[in-house]
């Protein structure tokens, strides 16, 4: 198996890991966002460690289940950094604010996690497709 896929198997299987790292010791590699809303993030886990379940259980709805995942979590992130965005230019709007910057922790766990989900989603998509190529063929 070449290397791409084993490491996506091994992001997405370690989910339960990281969330014990987050719900321990507050150290978020899987999630960008959802910092602020606690039971969100923990139900955001528990949904992301069922479709796991699901696409080890199933293997072949793997491929469908990674492209609904990481494309939702690519929306989510869009939608995170807006918020943060717009979060910051009211601040800046006020006389007492001063935007800041995000932490660098935040910064790489938002690119680690964009960066997997676009590649997870194009390994996936390109899955599909040939899986429909193959069965669409005489």
């Amino acid at each position: 198996m070449p290397a791409l896929p084993r490491l996506l198997r091994a992001y997405y299987y370690a989910t339960p890991a990281f969330w014990l790292l987050d719900a321990a010791f507050g150290v978020s590699v899987r999630v960008a966002f959802l910092d602020d809303f606690t039971a969100g993030k923990h139900v955001y886990y528990a949904l992301c460690c069922a479709l796991g379940a699901l696409a080890f259980a199933r293997p072949r709805l793997a491929p469908r289940v990674a492209v609904a995942e990481s494309g939702a979590n690519a929306g989510m992130l869009i939608v995170s950094f807006f918020a943060w965005y717009w979060q910051q230019m009211d601040i800046a709007a006020t006389e007492l604010g001063m935007p800041t910057a995000p932490p660098a922790t935040a910064v790489a766990n938002f690119v680690l996690s964009g960066f997997t989900a676009a590649v997870g989603y194009a390994y996936s998509s390109s899955r599909l497709s040939a899986i429909g190529s193959r069965q669409s063929a005489p």
